[in-house]
């Protein structure tokens, strides 16, 4: 099954984002009638760009779980035994029906931080623990 982004467009093939983390670096201007955009270098110019150490891309689930949806290769996730389709029942202690994706996300972007998964895979639950590591 091919993933599928919200608006329903295939991610196949899709290598990352390009947002929130560039135009939070401008101020962005809206020219409508012209069909023009203008960026203005802002004060966040010259922040590292950071992106998810722990190498596995996720999604929240209406029950309340995360669903992994894909592991980077070469990875913290890929080394700690973490698969597609696992489900993290619990990040650090912290059942994931009190986090949201953000807090989630924010976790897994402090190199060299360790990080403790309960994850289900089939009927089973298991704890893995990674170490969070750049991965570009």
């Amino acid at each position: 099954m091919t993933e599928r982004s919200v608006t329903g467009r295939s991610l196949a093939g899709e290598n990352g984002n390009l947002g929130s983390q560039v135009l939070r670096r401008f101020t962005v201007t809206f020219d409508y009638a012209g069909k023009r955009m203008f960026l203005e270098p802002n004060r966040t110019l010259n922040d590292p760009f950071e992106f998810n150490m722990a190498g596995f891309q996720f999604q929240k689930e209406f029950n309340g779980l995360f669903k992994i949806t894909r592991i980077l290769k070469n990875s913290s996730a890929e080394e700690a035994g973490v698969q597609a389709d696992d489900w993290i029942v619990r990040v650090d202690d912290r059942p994931t029906e009190d986090l949201t994706y953000d807090q989630v996300y924010e976790r897994i972007l402090k190199e060299g931080e360790p990080i403790k998964l309960r994850l289900r895979r089939g009927d089973s639950e298991q704890d893995v623990s990674l170490t969070l590591r750049r991965l570009i």
